[in-house]
């Protein structure tokens, strides 16, 4: 920065801190830009969450931060979870929550290389990560993190749409082992003359369980006429026989892992946890996209049965799968000047297909995963969706954009035994999309 004075390491006039407008402004070179808010959420545990967050960076390209503290208030929480399974919820649940992130350059290195930390403690999660990454021409990125992450204790599944899908704690009547992992990732941004893409290559490999996958992901879209199609290849190769519930594969859609990482899908509350759920013979109505994505089977175990034994087929250890959408939107001219700016309604048609790896059925406990060198039978849905996103709120130009999703799979190929018709009325919600 333009600023130094003798015996302080930081000047107070090289700092700006500003109370966050969302209006796009030229960074100011002779200062560290830092903003303010105040930031208000809601679950059906924690009640009204009071927070105050912080951002800055200097030039958008160092010293980058982000932060957030929350107050548990309780007020307006759902009074059931203070007793949980026996448990003292008051003396078991934190009343401060976090989120901190830091990421800079390695300057004396190389300018395309950068390390940050990420760690944070919220509605009775903790995820601790140190990570760097390379910036290659053309968008590349390549990154190496180690990461840590666990539940707090026995009484914080209270907060899950699918309580018993975790399996990693650190404390409490069900202290078991925390997830930790060495993750290497390469993500490569592609474009050619009618369209975009990317392709992300993972590799895991774990310090406490022994569940290990490399996993690839293609996601293509293009324009054809007034036609706009969107395409998802995923294929995941898993290892090792003790897998942690959470970072399982899931045929329906994301894990429990990622959806940690959506304020929506984290906790229920703003989505009612009546929406969650599995079932052997019915489906359930929240959708979080990711994992194998075959959202027509959203909530249901997919269980099969032959002479050799039960299985399960909604989670395993590896699977495949294809996407596709082709939104049609454009063939109508329905884009009143009021509102095109602001909101954008996209209707498609959309199909998915996939496998996945077996596991044996646990007739004591059907979340246990045994899996078995088989794999399922290929299973398929179809129909139609339509996605309404807040691309901004009036003059507010920093907010990111916001996608409601609603898809009704009309078709599944392997209905559940109970409802044996292919062809019915089937409805699931999302917030995002995952292609």
């Amino acid at each position: 920065n333009n600023y130094k004075r003798p015996g302080r390491k930081l000047a107070p006039e090289s700092v700006s801190l500003r109370f966050e407008n969302y209006i796009n402004n030229t960074s100011n070179w002779k200062k560290y830009n830092a903003f303010w808010r105040p930031d208000i959420w809601w679950n059906s545990v924690d009640g009204m969450k009071l927070g105050l967050h912080l951002d800055g960076s200097y030039m958008n390209f160092m010293h980058k931060l982000y932060g957030t503290v929350w107050l548990n208030t309780r007020l307006l929480s759902n009074l059931k979870y203070r007793a949980y399974e026996g448990e003292d919820w008051w003396s078991n649940a934190s009343m401060i929550d976090y989120t901190l992130r830091y990421e800079t350059p390695l300057k004396m290195i190389s300018k395309k290389i950068n390390w940050g930390f990420e760690t944070r403690n919220m509605d009775g999660f903790a995820k601790h990560s140190l990570y760097t990454s390379y910036n290659f021409k053309g968008n590349d990125n390549f990154k190496i993190e180690f990461t840590t992450l666990y539940r707090k204790s026995n009484v914080s599944k209270a907060y899950l749409f699918y309580p018993v899908e975790w399996s990693s704690y650190s404390n409490g009547e069900r202290d078991t082992k925390r997830n930790s992992y060495l993750q290497l990732q390469l993500n490569h941004p592609y474009h050619y003359k009618i369209g975009t893409g990317v392709i992300k290559l993972t590799v895991r490999t774990p310090f406490t369980y022994t569940y290990s996958y490399v996993q690839a992901e293609l996601n293509n879209k293009k324009s054809w006429k007034k036609l706009d199609i969107s395409t998802r290849a995923f294929a995941r190769l898993g290892m090792g026989n003790d897998i942690p519930n959470e970072s399982a594969l899931f045929l329906q859609g994301a894990n429990p892992e990622e959806m940690m990482e959506n304020k929506f899908t984290r906790s229920q509350g703003i989505i009612p946890l009546e929406f969650g759920g599995f079932s052997s013979y019915n489906f359930s109505n929240l959708h979080a996209g990711g994992g194998l994505n075959l959202r027509g089977y959203t909530g249901y175990y997919a269980l099969e049965e032959n002479a050799n034994g039960k299985y399960i087929n909604y989670k395993g250890q590896s699977g495949a799968s294809l996407s596709a959408e082709i939104e049609f939107d454009r063939l109508f001219k329905f884009r009143p000047n009021i509102i095109r700016d602001y909101i954008h309604l996209d209707t498609y048609l959309f199909g998915d297909a996939g496998c996945i790896s077996r596991g044996i059925l646990d007739d004591d406990d059907i979340t246990i995963l045994t899996p078995l060198n088989e794999w399922s039978k290929l299973r398929a849905d179809a129909g139609m969706g339509a996605a309404l996103t807040f691309k901004k709120i009036g003059a507010l130009e920093k907010i990111n954009p916001f996608t409601v999703r609603l898809d009704f799979p009309f078709f599944i190929s392997t209905p559940p035994f109970a409802k044996p018709d292919q062809f019915d009325f089937r409805w699931v919600i999302g917030v995002s999309r995952a292609f």
